[in-house]
């Protein structure tokens, strides 16, 4: 159970430290979206046991086009809550204990 809380803190504090990032400015924002990106992909891949650089690219393409384009807020909103939750169940998936590590 103990493993759970520290889990939820850390999703928590990642989507805090996210929402408040776009209120503050766009290049916050787009900086810590980019770093928190690169960790995520990172770590993704070593679960999966992948070498592939093709996450960075499209991950370059998702920045550079919320960088240098005007999108529409309730575009940004809703690109924002996805990423939130597919990186908070990757965060699940990856420190969760497989059934062979339970018993």
């Amino acid at each position: 159970m103990k493993e759970f809380g520290v889990r939820l803190l850390s999703a928590l504090l990642y989507a805090i430290l996210l929402v408040g990032a776009m209120f503050h400015s766009q290049e916050t924002f787009l900086t810590l979206f980019f770093l928190f990106g690169v960790v995520v992909i990172n770590e993704l891949q070593k679960l999966l046991i992948v070498k592939s650089y093709i996450a960075y690219i499209v991950l370059i393409g998702c920045f550079l086009a919320f960088s240098y384009f005007d999108i529409n807020d309730n575009a940004t909103y809703v690109f924002l809550i996805a990423t939130l939750f597919v990186n908070s169940v990757l965060c699940l998936l990856y420190t969760s204990p497989s059934p062979r590590d339970r018993g």
